[in-house]
């Protein structure tokens, strides 16, 4: 099964895929969520197949519920996942060759580093003292 949380502005063209296709079996579209640990815990693994990307927040979430991500080989996460566990944007047959290698991997060490990772270097103090910082740069 595949769990598609939120709506963007590709929402429409996304539920004409699914019933063009037939997946209403397979694929199941939730609602954005304010609080997101239900989904996560009903989840395996997160993909995020972006042809451009920041360090996403369903990443940073990912990683503090422990979860395996799959992400396309750009934006942030490639600086902080294993290379293995990437995929090159865009390429259908390596996202699910990658999706399969990486759900069934030994990955405990990976998960609690990637928690640790997330609860220590990428908190609000954390980002609110480099944002200060980087100002006080400016303004020197």
């Amino acid at each position: 099964r595949v769990l598609i949380a939120g709506d963007g502005p590709e929402a429409e063209l996304l539920e004409t895929l699914i019933h063009r296709h037939r997946l209403e079996e397979i694929v199941v579209r939730l609602p954005w969520l304010d609080q997101p640990s239900e989904f996560y815990s009903a989840v395996d693994l997160v993909v995020i197949p972006s042809l451009f990307e920041g360090l996403p927040i369903v990443g940073m979430e990912a990683m503090f519920y422990r979860l395996r991500i799959v992400p396309s080989d750009v934006g942030g996460l490639p600086e902080i996942l294993p290379p293995s566990w990437l995929f090159p944007a865009g390429d259908k047959e390596k996202l699910l060759e990658t999706m399969l290698r990486v759900r069934a991997s030994e990955a405990a060490d990976i998960l609690d580093e990637n928690h640790r990772f997330i609860t220590t270097e990428r908190t609000q103090t954390r980002f609110a003292d480099a944002f200060e910082a980087g100002l006080s740069a400016l303004t020197r």
